[in-house]
């Protein structure tokens, strides 16, 4: 028995990092891939900084946990009228990510947003300002560094 390595061959042509697994049977391998986010594909080409990736990262969590919205399935239990919706860990997440933004300012905020918590890439995002697809990564990398200063400004400060 082989594995057909065709998609993962289509998909390192259109810029995702795939590795090559053992399974459990014999002499099969799998493809598995590394990069489902565009901050992942920067760093694993070397366009961002370790740095760069953690602080994006950091941000990315906070952003999936406080701000993805509101729950779209209902909870089968009892339903208390005017408690908190939100628990604890979604307010601080989303406390986190609005100090992050007020910080790094407003003109590297769309950015941010754009590519590590919607996402979506930085060239996309220079599309949608009318700039050029490569202006979106150096935006990008400001924005990142910018970030990196807020969590390391936190880290120094509480």
């Amino acid at each position: 028995m082989t594995a057909d390595y065709g998609a993962a061959a289509a998909q390192e042509r259109h810029g995702e990092i795939v590795r090559l697994e053992e399974t459990m049977q014999a002499g099969v391998l799998r493809a598995r891939v590394l990069t489902t986010r565009p901050l992942d594909r920067y760093y694993h080409k070397g366009i961002i900084s370790d740095m760069q990736w953690f602080a994006g990262d950091k941000f990315s969590r906070d952003w999936h946990i406080g701000c993805q919205g509101a729950r779209v399935t209902g909870l089968y239990d009892v339903r208390i009228v005017g408690g908190a919706v939100d628990n604890e860990r979604m307010v601080d997440a989303r406390e986190r990510v609005k100090h992050a933004l007020r910080d790094v300012g407003r003109q590297l905020r769309p950015v941010i947003v754009h590519v590590c918590g919607l996402d979506l890439s930085a060239g996309d995002w220079a599309g949608l300002y009318g700039e050029p697809k490569r202006a979106g990564i150096t935006v990008l990398r400001l924005g990142l560094n910018a970030l990196d200063d807020v969590y390391a400004g936190a880290k120094r400060n509480g």
